[in-house]
């Protein structure tokens, strides 16, 4: 892990240290700064990897006081789930667009990395929600986001 990296992960925990309270996301079970945390890890070092669960196993066994009150790694999965749900509720999604994983994934990352101005490259199989996502970016980004009156 480069300082770089380091630095990036600590620049997105503190955007979502002031987003979390916005989006009136709860974060029951963990402290506003393990929340934090967690959303960072999930998008600077997580969104790479094949096997998630894995992942978030070692996560929440290496966690350690005041951070240790996680003991499921499912919590983890739902607190990034729930995350990524508000995010993509705040956007205008066409009825008949289905709102699977890939696609949820997708505009929370893009969502993030625009914001933050952090490069991102996203690649996938067709078909896996790419240009769908990249194009419901655009138009909610076009029309102007909102949480709790206050453009994003």
């Amino acid at each position: 892990v480069s300082l770089r990296d380091v630095e990036r992960t600590v620049q997105v925990m503190l955007w979502f240290y002031k987003l979390i309270p916005k989006l009136h996301l709860d974060p029951t079970g963990m402290s506003l700064i393990t929340y934090s945390l967690i959303l960072s890890i999930a998008v600077c070092y997580r969104a790479k990897l094949r096997d998630r669960g894995k992942f978030d196993s070692c996560l929440t066994s290496s966690l350690v006081a005041p951070l240790s009150t996680i003991t499921k790694s499912s919590l983890i999965q739902i607190k990034i789930d729930e995350c990524q749900t508000r995010i993509v509720d705040l956007m205008r999604i066409e009825a008949h667009i289905a709102r699977n994983s890939a696609l949820t994934e997708n505009l929370f990352m893009m969502f993030v990395c625009i914001q933050l101005k952090i490069p991102l490259f996203i690649v996938g199989k067709p078909g896996s929600s790419k240009s769908l996502a990249r194009s419901i970016i655009n138009h909610s980004f076009n029309e102007g986001l909102c949480v709790g009156g206050h453009r994003i």
